[in-house]
């Protein structure tokens, strides 16, 4: 029993020990912050230099503590960039103690050059992303995850890119780049922000499968061509968004996903103004393509069209839903028609998947659909404020209509009138407000109908005797016909 004591006292001072050490609290110590891991060794949480020219030197131990990671954000906009003019060498030099380099640790500091001592074992996500004076990249020989060829940031173990450096040969305006086949990700902002004014010279092997969050996110692009996304299969959120690429050939034969905000604000080419996607496609995420521009160039590089987006065509792929804000304002013009095809497999359209930005709807092209069978929900705003021309099939088995779906959406119809398939249940409010159509039929499976859904005065309701949109329609002071009743010529 005593040694049994003896070891539970012992485990407790252990313990306690751990505990002491696992100390969250900020402790400063000339130009460094830091904290207190439960191993007993230092995090750098923050560097508090002011306008340093030359060398930065992160100690081995800060008062008795051996330092062991550069923790999230420990150098990002921190003096030592915002006070150092550009141009101004400053260089970062990191014990041989370091194992962690935390996420975004360097994230748009002004550093220029940077040494990864081979203990190092963990770089996380962006922690040099934005970067704009750092030319190159150096590993202290030895390192087991982490290697540079040319000066570029690779992960051996993951066969990724982590990071690429904003170049001193005018960011690959004459030096050729080669990404060495055998790579399989671009890492997480790995480009992020960087202009590539000839992208001809950067090359990407047929190995790179996947592109992370943020890879090239505001990246200028610009002369030449894009490197081909043909073997790409997965696409990171805001992974191409803000990108102006002048010269993009957008071909995804082999994409599995795409990423939430992937393409947002993206201006790119593509001789055949149209979005196609491979029956691989499963996800395609959140506001992927939103506010995004598709343009030709003539000859002279100088002198752009723009002939906005034709054709989505979704028609091979086997995705149940499109999201919210899938294609949220795309670009298309008055002129056109941007003809949209979904597969049989799809269930939702999600709200505002489809819809525009009412300071300009009408100058848009006309969205011509034929909604699969299969779609039981189009949500909440899924069309508005859009030039219109939807098809239901025959056998549609449409359920729901969310609130305001085709809200200020000019209705392509003939003689005026709209008729809902029947099968749908609900219809929510203001859904067809102000869309110029003159007569809505509603049918007798529809039991929840929501407020305003038409313009009393220009809108007339048809519905059958006795249904509830006759109802809704009496108790709510619209102009309404019943059906005339014509069940008796098939008895």
């Amino acid at each position: 029993m005593k040694r049994i004591a003896t070891i539970l006292i012992t485990l407790s001072i252990i313990m306690l020990t751990l505990t002491a050490y696992a100390d969250n609290n900020e402790h400063s110590s000339g130009r460094f912050s830091y904290r207190l891991k439960g191993n007993g060794t230092a995090v750098i949480t923050e560097y508090r230099g002011t306008g340093d020219t030359g060398d930065i030197y992160v100690p081995r131990q800060i008062d008795g503590y051996t330092v062991s990671e550069i923790g999230a954000h420990a150098f990002s906009y921190s003096d030592a960039s915002l006070d150092n003019p550009r141009g101004r060498a400053v260089t970062v030099v990191l014990p041989d103690t370091i194992s962690v380099i935390g996420e975004k640790a360097f994230f748009c500091s002004l550093i220029t050059s940077i040494t990864i001592p081979k203990s190092v074992k963990l770089i996380e996500t962006g922690a040099f992303a934005g970067c704009c004076n750092l030319s190159f990249f150096s590993v202290e020989k030895g390192n087991e995850v982490y290697t540079t060829i040319d000066g570029i940031l690779y992960n051996k173990k993951t066969k990724e890119l982590v990071s690429f450096p904003r170049r001193s040969d005018a960011n690959l305006s004459s030096s050729k780049v080669t990404i060495p086949n055998g790579i399989k990700k671009i890492g997480d902002y790995a480009f992020y922000g960087i202009p590539i004014y000839n992208s001809s010279l950067l090359n990407f092997p047929d190995s790179v499968l996947s592109i992370g969050d943020y890879a090239f996110y505001e990246a200028g692009i610009v002369n030449k061509r894009w490197v081909s996304l043909n073997k790409i299969e997965s696409i990171g959120n805001y992974a191409f968004a803000s990108i102006n690429a002048k010269f993009v050939d957008f071909y995804m034969d082999s994409i599995v996903s795409i990423g939430n905000n992937a393409f947002e604000g993206a201006e790119m080419h593509s001789a055949l103004n149209q979005l196609y996607f491979p029956e691989t496609l499963k996800i395609i995420g959140e506001c992927a393509f939103k506010d995004v521009k598709i343009y030709n160039y003539e000859s002279n590089r100088y002198a752009k069209f723009i002939n906005g987006i034709k054709k989505i065509d979704l028609s091979k792929t086997k995705i149940e839903v499109v999201p919210k804000y899938a294609f949220y304002n795309f670009e298309a013009y008055e002129s056109d028609t941007v003809v949209v095809s979904f597969p049989s497999t799809l269930k939702e359209i999600g709200s505002h998947a489809f819809s525009r930005d009412p300071k300009n709807a009408m100058n848009r092209g006309y969205i011509e659909i034929v909604l699969p069978n299969s779609v039981r929900v189009i949500s909440e705003e899924a069309f508005s404020n859009s030039r219109l021309d939807l098809q239901f099939g025959n056998k549609s088995e449409l359920k729901e209509i969310g609130n305001r779906a085709f809200f200020n959406t000019r209705l392509v119809v003939n003689d005026g009138r709209f008729i809902l398939p029947n099968g749908i249940e609900k219809i929510g409010d203001e859904v067809f407000l102000s869309t110029g159509i003159s007569e809505l039929e509603i049918p007798s499976s529809t039991t929840s109908i929501g407020f305003n859904i038409v313009d009393r005065s220009n809108t007339k309701i048809i519905a059958e005797p006795g249904s509830a949109a006759d109802l809704y329609a009496s108790e709510n002071g619209y102009a309404y016909a019943e059906e005339d009743d014509t069940d008796w010529l098939n008895e």
